[in-house]
């Protein structure tokens, strides 16, 4: 019996040991996030990406979904939608810490990186740090 209580008092004492480091989950900051808009202009910050949206859709809403899993940090998920007036729609879904999957009016446009500057005009055209993107369903991120 007081074996067993030896072993119950080591096992408690040691757990904490095991446990004591979190693991780093691979999400992009928003700490320095913000969303402004005016009637015909958005700007943003949003997981570290800049945006300018040149719109004639009044108002701005925003939707967040984020899963942090500490045990499979791998599996986390961050996603953020930004809904522009009724119809238009920024999706930006967490890969890991640097990279972003970007979705406009439901097209994929490829991957963003945390820095970019993303410029959407009246017409819709986007421009990723001053280059002109296509919709790019089968792009690949830039390690």
């Amino acid at each position: 019996m007081k074996s067993v209580l030896y072993l119950l008092f080591l096992g408690l004492f040691l757990s904490p040991l095991g446990c004591n480091k979190q693991a780093d989950i691979p999400l992009p900051p928003t700490d320095s996030d913000f969303i402004e808009s005016t009637p015909n202009l958005l700007t943003a910050r949003v997981m570290s990406i800049d945006f300018e949206v040149h719109t004639t859709s009044g108002g701005v809403t925003n939707a967040t979904d984020i899963n942090a899993n500490f045990v499979n940090p791998e599996k986390s998920k961050h996603t953020i939608v930004l809904t522009l007036g009724a119809d238009q729609t920024i999706e930006l879904n967490a890969v890991n810490e640097t990279i972003v999957d970007f979705t406009y009016l439901g097209q994929k446009f490829g991957y963003l990186s945390v820095g970019d500057q993303v410029v959407i005009d009246e017409e819709g055209n986007i421009k990723v740090n001053g280059e002109v993107r296509k919709e790019a369903p089968g792009f690949e991120p830039k390690n």
